[in-house]
């Protein structure tokens, strides 16, 4: 199984470098012409299948890529009567969401990280008002004490990212397959993490639109083979610029 892990196109709040969190932003017109451009420089990978988060600004994205992407809407068609005999969607996170290029799989597992009282608060450095001294605590000491009551720890974010992995792994008729995860910022750190766990929580959140290429690694782990900008690389925005992440 190859896996194609790519974070979300751009939303309003990525633009003020807001932390979203759980909070249902959808993508804004940038973003669509990013994830439209993506799509165009995505068309002849041959992905089989796809899974999305349930937030829209992932839905809009993988309806998008989809949408374009040559031959996906039989693959998946096929596909899909076989995964569901296989029981995955007995999970209740799952859901099929039908678009015209397609079905695609929504799980609840791969929504982004839980920021509680500070979503919606800026944490790059211009502007910055999360009420906690260095962000970088965040990445660096998920279980810390001075991360605020509601806020989702990355350690209980990778439980699930984690076992909704497993779960796809496991998908006999996917072993052979590419297939395409759209995501969010915080769940590609956890990505990253599970490429290399001896550096735990590392590395920059990705751009919007950019792919992790990655196959299972066995034991909770995942091998990175490569990352990839399909799109435009001058809607490249690092909206974040000045925020402690490494």
């Amino acid at each position: 199984m190859k896996l194609l892990i790519m974070r979300h196109g751009e939303t309003s709040w990525n633009k003020e470098g807001r932390l979203q969190g759980q909070t249902d932003i959808p993508l804004c017109e940038d973003g669509i012409i990013m994830t439209q451009s993506c799509a165009e420089g995505m068309k002849d990978i041959p992905i089989d299948f796809c899974f999305s988060s349930t937030l829209s600004r992932s839905k809009q994205t993988a309806e998008i890529i989809v949408g374009k992407n040559e031959g996906y809407k039989e693959r998946a068609e096929k596909l899909l009567p076989k995964i569901m005999e296989e029981g995955v969607l007995s999970n209740k996170t799952m859901e099929v969401v039908w678009y015209e290029g397609g079905p695609v799989i929504a799980d609840r597992r791969i929504i982004e990280a839980g920021f509680g009282p500070w979503e919606g608060l800026i944490c790059k450095k211009d502007g910055y008002n999360v009420p906690l001294k260095d962000f970088g605590t965040y990445w660096h000491d998920p279980d810390s004490n001075e991360l605020a009551e509601g806020v989702e720890h990355l350690t209980g974010l990778a439980e699930r990212v984690i076992s909704f992995l497993k779960d796809i792994e496991g998908i006999e008729a996917l072993k052979d397959k590419t297939v395409l995860l759209v995501v969010h910022g915080c769940v590609m750190r956890v990505v990253m993490y599970l490429t290399n766990k001896a550096n735990g929580f590392t590395g920059k959140v990705p751009f919007n639109c950019e792919v992790m290429i990655c196959e299972p690694a066995g034991d909770d782990c995942l091998k990175e083979l490569g990352r990839e900008i399909y799109y435009d690389k001058s809607m490249v925005h690092d909206n974040y610029a000045g925020m402690k992440q490494q």
